[in-house]
């Protein structure tokens, strides 16, 4: 029996393949924390494709449990980038 919606994590995944960015290159503070609160919506990193930044969205409001790729890594289409257990009553964006 699979626990309810809101307590499966969801992962952002990026739609084009590069390398991780957990921060934007001008600036020092990544985008997410574990443990920190998002809303669906929000950027959690970008992929770098030569000279483009794409960013990777929350597909949920949640807490994120864990950033499980590192910055630098190669990274391409459906790739988990950050795990995020989903607030109760959230609903994912399409």
């Amino acid at each position: 029996m699979l626990p309810p919606l809101q307590t499966i994590p969801s992962s952002p995944k990026p739609n084009v393949a590069g390398h991780f960015l957990a921060a934007h290159p001008w600036r020092d503070k990544p985008f997410v924390a574990q443990g920190q609160r998002i809303e669906a919506g929000a950027v959690v990193g970008l992929v770098k494709i030569g000279l483009l930044y794409a960013p990777i969205v929350a597909p949920a409001a949640g807490t994120v449990d864990a950033v499980i790729a590192e910055p630098g890594a190669t990274v391409g289409y459906g790739t988990p980038i950050v795990r995020i257990r989903p607030l109760a009553g959230s609903s994912p964006i399409n």
